[in-house]
């Protein structure tokens, strides 16, 4: 609990420990994948309005309930954060560079005195793994205005901010859940 309107997981998406290096999960989809690309990514072909038809995203242009990755993997009290919310992040929080048991990231400060360590695991794009000293952790907000794009946190040692990538990269994802919840430290 940091304070905001949601509660942070203490750990990403496929790790036990806030150092975890995580699973990679292409944006919308609920498994792995050796390989990373656009000729195997369920919403890189797909304009907003497909994917709206298709139940993939909601009115809000989230992930549904059924396409999102935390909600499936850990039970309806978890969810992909949103853009806006990973933005409350960056503006309410404290951001310190540093390194965790051997992994560098961020610990984020909540106003409120609680932390979280986010660790600069970088993204998948086919079998290779780039940027390792950078986080890139996916939202569940798609692009309205390009529909193979979708907001993602992103940060290195010199700063973060929420931008865009191409859905079909393999990213980090830390779940949050609603304040009313207790956040279980999986």
């Amino acid at each position: 609990d940091l304070g905001l309107s949601v509660k942070w997981a203490a750990c990403n998406l496929g790790g036990n420990y806030p150092e975890d290096c995580c699973n990679y999960y292409a944006w919308g989809e609920m498994e792995t994948k050796k390989s990373y690309s656009e000729e195997n990514s369920l919403c890189y072909n797909k304009n907003i309005f497909e994917l709206r038809k298709d139940g993939i995203i909601d009115e809000n242009n989230n992930l549904t309930a059924k396409y999102d990755v935390a909600t499936q993997k850990l039970g309806s009290a978890y969810r992909m954060p949103t853009s806006a919310e990973q933005q409350e992040l960056i503006d309410n929080c404290t951001w310190i560079w540093g390194d965790y048991k051997e992994s560098l990231g961020y610990y984020v400060v909540g106003k409120n005195g609680n932390c979280i360590f986010l660790s600069a695991d970088g993204y998948r794009y086919g079998t290779d793994l780039y940027y390792i000293f950078e986080g890139l952790y996916w939202s569940s907000t798609l692009n309205a205005d390009t529909d193979f794009l979708a907001y993602c946190l992103y940060f290195s040692s010199r700063y973060s901010n929420v931008a865009y990538n191409k859905v079909y990269v393999g990213k980090c994802v830390r779940p949050v859940c609603e304040p009313g919840f207790f956040c279980l430290e999986f």
